[in-house]
């Protein structure tokens, strides 16, 4: 599934049947908060169109997303946006990504490859509580991490950049 490109009808409130398919819409940021697709086993890639991704739970509880890709314009990734995607397993975030919103990839508990651009300056609370996570590295443009950001069970190291100058109460809280 793609975002952005060639507009297209937008199906809102019912189910969409992507299997084998590759749907590009065109909306506004304001539709995006509002959109939640079924797809099956779908690579989600939001384009260049998109400049500020995943508004306010755009994409919540979407099941069975399992890859997300983000262009190159986008700025920041919102609160709940991917929250309880139970199937995403990797996230790729450009380096135009300045913040990711709380609560972003919270529950997201296939979630093990996550590559940061170098220009994330700043990571929620609870972005990326309880995912599959064991191995993370940060960009050298991090500066602050909420607290309970990287809360997983599974999570074995983390590389933090010198440039952190805040990191919340239980960031790494089963580290």
């Amino acid at each position: 599934m793609q975002l952005g490109g060639t507009p297209a009808p937008v199906c809102y409130g019912g189910k969409v049947n992507m299997k084998n398919r590759k749907l590009s819409i065109r909306i506004s940021e304001e539709d995006l908060r509002t959109l939640h697709h079924k797809a099956d086993k779908a690579k989600l890639s939001i384009t260049d169109y998109v400049t500020k991704a995943c508004l306010g739970n755009a994409f919540e509880n979407c099941e069975n997303i399992k890859t997300v890709t983000f262009g190159n314009k986008v700025t920041n990734i919102g609160g709940e946006a991917f929250k309880n995607c139970k199937s995403i397993e990797t996230v790729m975030i450009p380096d135009s990504v300045k913040t990711i919103d709380y609560s972003a990839f919270q529950n997201c508990t296939n979630l093990e490859s996550l590559t940061i651009g170098n220009s994330v300056q700043s990571i929620g609370e609870r972005a990326f509580m309880n995912t599959g996570l064991k191995n993370v590295s940060l960009g050298n443009a991090i500066k602050s991490i909420g607290i309970y950001a990287f809360n997983c069970e599974g999570l074995k190291s983390i590389t933090i950049p010198e440039s952190v100058v805040y990191i919340g109460e239980n960031a790494f809280g089963f580290f």
